[in-house]
């Protein structure tokens, strides 16, 4: 072959090669179609393709799960990202998937979606977003892992069960939907908080009283913080838009240890229940090592009780630690003092009618 046609030919091949690459680079979409005759993810035949997915591909379940609905990974596992496009309820099992971009997305499809549970671990590539709507919930019982950060997005819910903790180090945001945080440790290794306006974070029934890290910063920044009625200690609160605070059902004792800051905006509580100008109620919110003063009244928090709004105090509640509770409003202190001084009035004179019948016998 002439030298000239030998390079031509290598030319082309190599263009052929970098195309190929960077089509693979590109992140093509490799479909469940669940074809196989058993349910592991090795099982070529249960893929579109007819072949394993590239650790580079986006792996999305959709309708197809003729081989079954308990999806086994088989072995350690390497996607892009995970797309869930189906109202079919289905779970992925064992050994762990990385997901190389973080990312997981479930979409809101035509009907009613039923829970789908993820039982294997999770290992995050990179700074991980998962937008999650639709109804039932995408639920993680494996250990979600990796020295990055996960955004939650989406209408829906997004719930982490489990028996280990989490062990993912970067800071967490909720900016719609709800995390529903259950397992002890869901959210025991993230730095931060952030509940951006139309996010919720609740607290859940598996867990113990270390759902969240005890020195995490939780950041109200328009959303809404629900106890769910359960008992909890995180680091410190900064507030940067108003937000709500839901005490929900039960009874819950949520102390809130540093330096904690309320800026210039307002933190509205909901469904509390305790001792108006008294510490130790059955609903508790504290603060502990602040820079708070007990004594100190302030309206940027503000109790929600009967659709009534009522500003707060804050009350030495031991060692360290204050106790936010409702104030009543001037009015109201105004008419109990009064009502005590007619009750006293009347006490007096009803006493001194006694005295003078006693004298006379």
């Amino acid at each position: 072959m002439p030298s000239k046609l030998r390079k031509l030919s290598a030319a082309f091949l190599l263009a052929l090669l970098l195309e190929t690459t960077c089509a693979r680079a590109q992140a093509a979409t490799t479909t469940w179609d669940g074809g196989g005759a058993n349910t592991n993810w090795d099982t070529v035949a249960n893929w579109s393709t007819d072949a394993l997915p590239f650790t580079t591909d986006i792996v999305e379940f959709g309708s197809g799960f003729a081989s079954g609905t308990t999806i086994s990974l088989n072995g350690n596992r390497t996607a892009d990202s995970l797309i869930i496009n189906t109202a079919s309820g289905f779970s992925i099992t064992d050994s762990t998937l990385t997901l190389s971009t973080g990312n997981i997305t479930r979409n809101d499809v035509a009907g009613t979606e039923t829970d789908q549970t993820i039982s294997s671990a999770i290992a995050l590539g990179a700074n991980g977003t998962w937008t999650i709507d639709g109804s039932g919930s995408l639920i993680t019982t494996g250990v979600v892992s990796g020295e990055f950060t996960l955004a939650k997005a989406g209408a829906g819910t997004l719930t982490m069960n489990g028996n280990s903790a989490n062990t993912f180090t970067g800071n967490t945001t909720v900016s719609a939907g709800t995390l529903a945080a259950n397992a002890d440790g869901a959210l025991g290794a993230t730095a931060k908080v952030t509940i951006n306006a139309g996010g919720t974070v609740l607290l859940g029934s598996t867990g113990g009283d270390n759902r969240i890290g005890n020195t995490a910063e939780v950041a109200l920044a328009g959303g809404t913080f629900n106890t769910g009625g359960y008992t909890e200690t995180v680091g410190k609160m900064t507030l940067s838009a108003d937000s709500t605070f839901d005490f929900g059902t039960g009874t819950s004792h949520f102390t809130y240890d540093g330096i904690s800051s309320f800026g210039s905006s307002t933190l509205t509580i909901l469904n509390w229940t305790g001792l108006n100008w008294g510490s130790g109620g059955t609903d508790q919110l504290l603060f502990s090592n602040s820079s708070f003063t007990a004594g100190s009244i302030t309206s940027q928090v503000q109790f929600n009780i009967g659709g009534t709004l009522y500003n707060s105090i804050f009350l030495s509640a031991g060692a360290n630690t204050l106790e936010l509770v409702p104030v009543p409003e001037p009015a109201t202190i105004f008419g109990a003092s009064a009502l005590v001084l007619v009750i006293g009035w009347r006490e007096r004179k009803r006493a001194a009618r006694l005295l003078r019948t006693l004298s006379r016998v």
